[in-house]
């Protein structure tokens, strides 16, 4: 019943969070009840206590009532789904949240949203640059491939790669719409709302199909991204920002914030750099975040499988050295772009990124996301400003 309920309110009635909010505090024994909607709201309109402005909207669209099933039966040809706050999938990190949305409307695996799984926001401006990109790219993939559901709002730049490359790398996403669930917004993001769904992520919004996109919808739908995740990462943005009050949204939420440095003289890294001032934690690797969140089981696992093959290749039994040979590591650990780039560190010594670009042919920001990942797998070191080394011990 109950579910029918919050359908209505929302499709017709258009009851705001906090209105009900309001009326589950004043009725909440009634929404474990098995009452007829209309018998609810009967009380509901004849109780003192209740404002106005709630009575006045469900007096008005009462009637509408009797559209749910037409409803229903054009959502299900449009193959969209809903959770109640009330239903058991529904997060729990998100229904604590001030104004939990009560209603949700889908497209894919609702399941996704479970708060057993691990996720984390990845938001930024839909002005990026080339360094956003390469930044996006380099702290969604790994994450990701650490487990990690990679959320944001499928907005340009930023938000579309946070999407993209999480695909890309085998893992799922989670993008809230600032639309309704059957508008596609912007255009060019159509080829990606797909990819997410078949990908085995989600796409939410809490606006159904019919429903008109205000401007104000997507800073609101913001306090869902960061409800959803442990933490907010901030790749660029500029002082006045949207990615800025997902961050906000975040702390509101006793959510980690965590922002990626830029240039001084860039004016889509003040919001970050400001960030950052203010507390944020600053991230450069994806360790930075790992740590808080004590996932390092893949660069454990990456350890022993190194330490092995150097015990099997050097003869040795006794020493923790972590020399290794390549060429025994598995194309599952390792791509042959970063076979590639590690092959040309190691024969060199040590080596920028310039001439690591100008030997291998792969342009700069190629080049700066794979060394990276080699820093990661502990494949090389650092040995000065852009320099490079192979990591012998």
């Amino acid at each position: 019943m109950m579910r029918d309920f919050y359908l209505w309110a929302n499709s017709y009635c258009k009851i705001s969070c906090e209105q009900m909010k309001y009326i589950r505090d004043a009725y909440h024994d009634c929404f474990n009840d098995t009452c007829q909607i209309s018998a609810f709201l009967e009380k509901i309109t004849t109780d003192d206590r209740m404002p106005p402005k709630i009575k006045n909207k469900i007096e008005k669209y009462s009637s509408f009532l009797s559209n749910l099933v037409d409803l229903k039966h054009e959502m299900n040809k449009r193959n969209i789904s809903f959770i109640t706050i009330d239903d058991s999938v529904y997060p729990e990190s998100l229904r604590q949240i001030y104004d939990p949305p009560y209603v949700l409307y889908y497209r894919g695996d609702i399941n996704v949203i479970s708060d057993m799984h691990k996720k984390i926001a990845i938001v930024g401006s839909r002005k990026g640059s080339e360094y956003g990109k390469n930044a996006t790219k380099y702290f969604s993939s790994s994450l990701s491939k650490c487990g990690f559901i990679i959320v944001s709002g499928m907005a340009k730049n930023i938000d579309y790669y946070a999407h993209k490359y999480c695909v890309d790398s085998g893992g799922r996403t989670i993008a809230v719409l600032g639309t309704n669930i059957d508008k596609i917004y912007p255009l060019e993001n159509k080829a990606l709302y797909s990819e997410i769904i078949e990908s085995g992520g989600l796409i939410l919004s809490e606006h159904n199909f019919d429903e008109a996109t205000q401007a104000y919808h997507f800073a609101v739908r913001n306090r869902i991204i960061s409800g959803l995740c442990s933490g907010v990462i901030v790749v660029e943005a500029e002082e006045k920002s949207g990615a800025l009050i997902t961050a906000d949204c975040a702390l509101q939420q006793d959510r980690n914030v965590y922002a990626v440095p830029g240039s001084i003289f860039s004016s889509l890294s003040n919001g970050c750099n400001e960030l950052i001032a203010q507390g944020a934690k600053s991230v450069r690797k994806v360790e930075n975040i790992l740590e808080d969140y004590e996932i390092f089981e893949k660069k454990e696992e990456l350890f022993i499988e190194k330490n092995k093959l150097f015990l099997k290749n050097s003869g040795n039994t006794n020493t923790s050295c972590d020399n290794i040979l390549l060429d025994d590591i598995s194309e599952e650990v390792i791509s042959i772009e970063e076979r590639t780039i590690f092959d040309i560190i190691s024969s060199r010594g040590a080596i920028d990124i310039e001439q690591i670009s100008l030997i291998s042919g792969y342009n700069i920001s190629d080049v700066t996301y794979i060394v990276e990942k080699l820093l990661i797998l502990d494949l090389v070191v650092e040995q000065g400003f852009n320099r490079y080394a192979p990591n012998i011990l």
